[in-house]
């Protein structure tokens, strides 16, 4: 077996994402310090795809290539965006999110990496909603932005009445008495699939969640210097 170069991290953003849902977990994953680096590649339904702050950001590859190659990738990044974005395109016979939800589906399919790499799937802020929609937290444990939480719900409870006899329902996570008033993420565990799925909420709580990732696969050394790097302060607990 050939010696790991790199880790893959397949980004899938869409028109009016969030900027940090995607930079965030990005500066952390790319910060350097690991065993084997990690490596960022782009896939959308357009060259360019607008970010909800107003620049544009340029694909590598298209959700075809993504698709065709998804076997090479440990970590899928599925960013947010603001709620009016998304919850339109959630319903039957709507195409506007189908090549992202495709290549998401694939990956949540995929068992470890050829030499055992655990793969992992982070959703950020509402980036929960359109997964949720397809399914890929069923079974799991998942959260959200606050300000989202009874949408996410009712998508999960709409998923589970879509498909009667098969869906095993999710749990949501969303405010914990005697903590914080809600969660910062959601460690959903492992897939039928064994993929690790980790949801979170918005925007800082995307940071938080990798900071988490990265705690878990390198140690909370790691982590602590690498948030310490970024002149961050990581919120540990969920």
């Amino acid at each position: 077996m050939s010696e790991q170069k790199e880790l893959r991290v397949l980004c899938l953003p869409f028109p009016n994402f969030d900027n940090l849902d995607m930079n965030g977990p990005i500066e952390v994953l790319c910060s350097g310090g690991f065993p084997v680096p990690y490596n960022v590649t782009i896939a959308a339904a357009d060259e360019h795809t607008r970010a909800g702050q107003g620049y544009r950001v340029q694909r590598d590859i298209t959700h075809a290539e993504a698709l065709a190659t998804i076997s090479s990738f440990a970590v899928l990044l599925v960013p947010g965006a603001y709620a009016g974005y998304i919850m339109p395109y959630l319903k039957e016979g709507e195409t506007h999110f189908d090549g992202l939800l495709e290549v998401a589906e694939a990956f949540c399919k995929l068992g470890p990496m050829e030499d055992g790499t655990e793969r992992v799937m982070l959703s950020v802020c509402t980036g929960a909603l359109k997964l949720a929609y397809r399914g890929l937290f069923d079974g799991l444990k998942v959260t959200t932005h606050f300000m989202s939480y009874d949408a996410l719900q009712e998508i999960l409870a709409g998923y589970k009445e879509r498909n009667p006899g098969t869906a095993k329902g999710s749990t949501f996570v969303g405010p914990v008495e005697g903590k914080e008033p809600r969660v910062r993420w959601a460690d959903g565990g492992r897939n039928a699939h064994g993929v690790r799925v980790i949801s979170s909420g918005g925007v800082s709580c995307g940071i938080d969640a990798t900071l988490f990732f990265v705690s878990e696969k390198y140690g909370r050394d790691t982590a602590l210097k690498i948030a310490e790097i970024m002149e961050y302060t990581w919120r540990e607990n969920a």
